[in-house]
């Protein structure tokens, strides 16, 4: 809790508002605990008074038979209640707080996300007969909806705001349904020269220009001039970013690639990328975000990667919950908000609260089918850090470990005494790497973080190796552990892969400098000595700064840092 004070020598986490390290300007969504330990999870509520079962089926039996027929089930499910529900699109919009003299309303987005997963089911499962019926009829349901005349009326009133309306147009194309009046309004306002007088976020730039491909099937597109701007390029680590980073991360592959449909650009940096995508995932993993989880395995299919033991996972839990479930809820989504809602606007609410994350997990079985990617195929090794990278890690952590054992002791420390307390902080604990993960997760959750039922129950049947599966969780409970400031689970962790010798993985490595970086001067560890009155020589910060070091020292005797 904020505030809380350090009890018997152990650090509790210090959590904000949110529970996690964002600001608290940041918006507060609120966390749906849907197969954990809390009183609100899903199963508990009446399915009688919840409209989802009527939205999207309501939960089932678990789904059996080949994964092919699977995926076409799943995907021919989201066609039908993605059409039912837009032709109770006003109904909903009544409910959602929409102003009529907005410019882009919540009707007009859930419109332009429907005709985009029309467009990716049809570029890739519209050979098979249900998906094509369902496109056919969706497209159709579609057209008068984003050729209204609100919409005509507000392309020509705002032109810099063409691109969010005049998405579904594009689509309704795409799929066969021409209209050359709207067309040419549209494509006349693309080419208008105010259109891009509005600041506009990179993969944003990068979806107006998708946008444009759409309309011009012939135009040869190119992103070599968006690509150097983009967070694609960064080696970026959830330990440092926003949610609203990771979704622009996700979103950079779904432009590049006119969803699937092209290879990326030659100049794609891959490997970084990869790095970022899997460090997400693994986070993701110990959260509830279905929505961030499906649209990081979206990007992974959509660059035709690899898989990685983080995505299987991630794929496996959005498997479970989505037959467990019937649906896949975003984190804005609360039961108890729901519950709350007079009956006439429980269905609008459990839809808004709903479609993106399964529209998102549809886009992902057409895109699976049309390519037969079906986990857990060809999974990459882990990724571990290059040889220079650690050489610089094994620096750091050892230049750590001298000053804050030079705190706590007050003294020089001969490189002697160092080098044997380093190796005794790195004995054996008893417990396999797996089992620290395990132990550790079970802890969280008992903290009252994210629950940890449904990834335990996935983890015990992955197929993969146990270390594979141990140094994924881990590096999700790492990012965790950062992002909470939770600094004493977060260097268990680290002396878990120092004993356990897992691979140094990007999050590994970003996990130990963050660790390093809450180093003071004085050689104390933790960012709360920052204040007079809990630093200097303190029970408390000679106690942290113990514990936390020899984390470090731990890891600085990993085999992989030895020169």
């Amino acid at each position: 809790m904020p505030g809380e004070e350090f009890k018997e020598g152990y650090l509790t986490a210090v959590w904000n508002s949110e529970r996690d390290l964002f600001p608290d300007s940041v918006s507060d969504p609120q966390r749906l605990h849907i197969l954990g330990l809390t009183q609100d999870r899903v199963q508990d509520f009446p399915q009688d008074s919840m409209p989802l079962s009527e939205i999207w089926g309501g939960p089932r039996e678990q789904v059996t038979g080949r994964t092919e027929e699977v995926l076409e089930g799943r995907l021919v499910e989201v066609l039908r209640c993605a059409n039912e529900s837009l032709a109770r699109i006003e109904g909903y919009r009544s409910y959602w707080g929409d102003n009529d003299d907005s410019f882009v309303s919540l009707a007009d987005k859930v419109i332009a996300e429907t005709a985009i997963l029309a467009l990716v089911a049809g570029r890739h499962a519209s050979e098979r007969p249900r998906v094509r019926f369902l496109i056919d009829e969706l497209s159709r349901s579609l057209s008068p909806l984003v050729r209204s005349i609100r919409n005509e009326a507000l392309i020509r009133r705002y032109p810099n705001g063409a691109l969010t309306l005049a998405v579904g147009h594009a689509v309704v194309n795409a799929l066969g349904l021409p209209d050359p009046k709207f067309d040419h309004l549209v494509k006349s306002t693309l080419a208008c020269n105010i259109l891009d007088c509005s600041e506009r976020l990179n993969f944003r730039a990068m979806e107006r220009r998708w946008m444009t491909g759409v309309l011009h099937p012939e135009a040869e597109l190119s992103f070599d001039d968006l690509m150097p701007m983009s967070i694609a390029t960064r080696q970026a680590h959830p330990i440092h970013m926003l949610a609203t980073d990771v979704y622009a991360l996700t979103h950079v592959p779904m432009f590049v690639t006119d969803f699937g449909s092209n290879p990326a650009p030659a100049d794609f940096p891959h490997a970084t990328y990869g790095n970022s995508l899997d460090a997400a995932a693994a986070w993701v993993l110990q959260t509830e975000n279905f929505d961030l989880m499906g649209e990081l395995v979206l990007a992974r299919e959509l660059l035709g990667a690899p898989w990685t033991a983080s995505h299987v996972l991630a794929w496996k839990i959005l498997e479970h919950a989505w037959d467990h479930l019937g649906f896949l809820t975003s984190p804005s989504f609360s039961i108890k908000q729901l519950d709350d809602l007079p009956t006439i606007e429980k269905a609008s609410y459990a839809f808004l609260h709903t479609y993106h994350t399964t529209y998102v997990a549809g886009m992902l079985s057409a895109i699976m089918l049309g390519r037969a990617s079906f986990p857990p195929q060809q999974i990459m090794g882990t990724c571990a850090i290059g040889r220079e990278e650690a050489v610089a890690l094994h620096q750091e952590c050892q230049g750590a470990f001298t000053a804050a054992l030079e705190f706590v002791v007050g003294t020089h420390v001969p490189a002697e005494d160092l080098q044997h307390l380093a190796a005794t902080a790195r004995q054996d604990a008893g417990e396999s790497p797996l089992q620290a993960a395990q132990r550790l997760m079970s802890l969280r959750s008992e903290r009252g973080r994210e629950p940890v039922g449904i990834v335990a129950d996935i983890f015990n049947d992955t197929g993969l190796p146990c270390a594979v599966v141990a140094s994924s969780l881990i590096d999700g409970l790492l990012t965790c552990a950062a992002r909470s400031y939770d600094l004493m689970m977060l260097a268990e962790l680290l002396r878990t892969v120092a004993v356990g010798e897992l691979p140094l993985t990007p999050t590994v490595a970003t996990a130990a400098r963050f660790l390093t970086r809450q180093q003071l001067p004085s050689g104390a560890i933790g960012g709360w000595f920052l204040d007079p009155s809990k630093g200097g020589a303190s029970v408390s910060a000679t106690n942290v700064t113990t514990v936390l070091a020899a984390a470090l020292g731990a890891l600085s005797m990993h085999p992989d840092l030895q020169h």
